[in-house]
């Protein structure tokens, strides 16, 4: 016995060591204009931000820095991003860490395409919205799997709050991935590589 099912994914993947320096191109590929780059401290001290601002810079794109990633992304991050992103007037928002990061972006994204709505109303069902200003993100580590999908989950740290909020017009619409190769050594620790494991393995079979 099979389900019917429609499988949908609309995520542009380029995949493979060094990928990450075609950043620049993609995001102009994809429209974008003005980027809002959001970061964790692990793509910094390893040379992958450096590296992708100078994709960037290669591509002619203006862009901004947003750091503080942590685990169970915050809203004040988002609030954060949102300010940012609206005030340098961006159109692109990429992320380069983790899943934390890629949830963030995505968060950001929706909230700068609706700067009349509060973005956490959509995560505690208080109000909806199809709108969000494209994604990318460079993962750095292959258990996310926020880069091809359309879910974000954001932890209002206020009260203590994690919900979750998404669609296919929140999925990221690039990624460039090397997280997979062995490039994945140096983004992220022993620890977290192994957790990695079966952390996909429960994404894919739950």
């Amino acid at each position: 016995m099979y389900n019917n099912f429609e499988y949908y994914v609309p995520t542009r993947v380029l995949f493979g060591k060094g990928v990450e320096t075609q950043a620049g191109a993609a995001i102009r590929q994809a429209h974008g204009t003005r980027v809002l780059v959001h970061y964790s401290n692990s793509a910094k001290r390893s040379g992958l931000l450096e590296r992708v601002e100078h994709s960037l810079r290669d591509a002619g794109l203006p862009y901004c820095l947003l750091d503080g990633v942590v685990p169970n992304p915050h809203l004040g991050t988002v609030y954060e991003g949102i300010r940012l992103g609206l005030s340098e007037q961006v159109d692109f928002v990429l992320a380069i860490g983790g899943g934390s990061a890629i949830d963030s972006a995505k968060a950001i994204a929706c909230g700068i395409a609706n700067p009349e709505e509060d973005v956490w109303s959509y995560y505690i069902r208080k109000g909806t919205t199809t709108k969000a200003i494209p994604v990318g993100c460079v993962p750095t580590i292959a258990a996310a799997g926020s880069e091809m999908s359309g879910g974000s989950v954001i932890t209002n740290e206020a009260n203590g709050l994690k919900r979750d909020f998404g669609g296919g017009f929140h999925a990221p619409g690039l990624c460039t991935d090397e997280s997979g190769s062995d490039a994945q050594c140096i983004y992220v620790s022993d620890e977290q590589r192994c957790s990695g494991h079966p952390d996909a393995y429960h994404g894919a079979v739950l």
